[in-house]
């Protein structure tokens, strides 16, 4: 099962994401977590955890299907 991170990606690493990554393509990232803690809109405490991206490379198929990182 898949997991979905919000990704922060900041600079030189951010204009490569926008020009070369689209939407479902495959990317390995490599940055620090952030958690971090708000109060939503009905003032109910929320947590939320973020990856702030110091790397992203794409992955890249092998021979036998399985994504690997270039």
């Amino acid at each position: 099962m898949p997991l979905y991170f919000d990704v922060t990606i900041w600079g030189r690493i951010g204009e490569w994401v926008a020009a070369n990554v689209a939407k479902g393509d495959k990317v390995v990232v490599a940055g620090r977590l952030n958690w971090r803690e708000f109060e939503d809109r009905g003032g109910s405490k929320r947590q939320a955890v973020d990856i702030v991206a110091s790397s992203v490379i794409p992955a890249v198929r092998t021979g036998n299907g399985q994504s690997a990182h270039a």
